[in-house]
C-alpha cells in the first residue's frame, strides 16, 4: 500500500545543540508534516553516532490536533514528544558509551520515526514507522496504522468496523488467511484439524488491534513478535471487503475507500 507524502515543515528544536534541520515552509487543508533531526558523535576517535530522525504529524485543526497528540503523543505537543525521546536517548547513550569504555565499548545506536498521512474522504490513514537500534543482535522495527474519522473526530476500531453478528465469520476468515500465510512459509502445511501455533504463530488465535482499509479490502497487520518469531518479520493478511459482515460505519468506511 502507498501512503501519498504531502509537503513538509521543518521545525528547529531550541534546545537542541546538534546540527538540526531547517525550517521550511508546508501546506495541507488539515494535515502537515514536522521534521527532526539530530545526530550525537561518540568519542573523538570513533566514527559512531546516535542518529535521531522524526518525521511526525500534526493538524492545523483544534479538535483533530488534541485527538493526534493523544493517539500519537502521550498528550504532549509533537515538539514536546521529539524533544523527550530526543533528550533520554542522548542521556542513556552517552551513559552506556561512560560507563563501558574501559571495555572498549563503541557503538551507534539508531532512532527513526516516520509518520505518514492520506486523505480518502472523510477518514484519514495515518501510517506510523518506526526502526529502533540501541545495541543487540537486531534492531528493532514495527508499523502502526490509526484510522480517522474525520467528522466526528475519533480513531475507529475493528470494533467500530465489524458488526457484532459478523465477528464470528471475521475471525474465521483471520483463520483462514493466517493459516495461508504460514503454509507459504513452510514446508509442513497446517491440517484443518491442526492449531495456528502448530505453524509459526505463538497462538491458536490472533487478531490485532491494527489495521488499515484500502480499496481491495481490510488489511490486517502484526508487527515482528506479536504472533510470530522475528524471523518472519512483519505479517499481513487482507480480507474483501465483500466477505465482511460490517457496521454501519464500516459500510461507509468501505465505501469511501472503494469509490476512489
Amino acid at each position: 500500500m502507498s501512503i501519498s507524502k504531502h509537503c513538509f515543515a521543518v521545525f528547529a528544536l531550541a534546545f537542541l545543540s546538534a546540527c538540526v534541520t531547517a525550517p521550511r515552509p508546508a501546506e495541507d487543508r488539515l494535515f502537515f508534516i514536522l521534521n527532526y533531526g539530530e545526530t550525537v558523535p561518540a568519542p573523538e576517535d570513533s566514527e559512531n553516532a546516535l542518529e535521531l530522525s522524526f518525521s511526525l504529524v500534526d493538524s492545523k485543526d483544534g479538535q483533530i490536533g488534541e485527538l493526534l497528540r493523544a493517539l500519537l503523543y502521550g498528550g504532549q505537543s509533537v515538539e514536546e514528544y521529539a524533544a523527550k525521546i530526543t533528550d533520554d536517548l542522548i542521556t542513556t547513550y552517552r551513559l552506556t558509551l561512560e560507563e563501558n569504555s574501559e571495555w572498549g565499548f563503541d557503538q551507534s545506536w539508531n532512532y527513526s520515526e516516520e509518520q505518514e498521512f492520506s486523505v480518502t474522504g472523510s477518514y484519514a490513514l495515518i501510517a506510523r514507522h518506526s526502526f529502533v537500534y540501541t545495541g543487540g543482535a537486531h534492531p528493532n522495527y514495527s508499523t502502526l496504522y490509526y484510522v480517522l474519522d474525520l467528522k466526528t473526530p475519533k480513531a475507529l476500531g475493528l470494533e467500530d468496523i465489524i458488526a457484532e453478528e459478523g465477528l464470528a465469520g471475521f475471525h474465521t476468515a483471520v483463520d483462514r488467511e493466517l493459516r495461508r500465510y504460514s503454509d507459504e512459509l513452510t514446508d509442513q502445511p497446517l491440517s484443518p484439524e491442526t492449531s495456528l501455533s502448530g505453524g509459526i504463530f505463538f497462538e491458536d488465535s490472533a487478531v490485532p488491534a491494527n489495521f488499515y482499509p484500502a480499496a481491495d479490502g481490510l488489511h490486517l497487520h502484526w508487527n515482528p513478535y506479536e504472533i510470530a518469531a522475528y524471523v518472519y518479520g512483519e505479517i499481513e493478511i487482507s480480507l474483501d471487503w465483500d466477505e465482511l459482515l460490517l457496521s454501519p460505519e464500516g459500510t461507509a468506511l468501505a465505501a469511501a475507500y472503494t469509490s476512489f
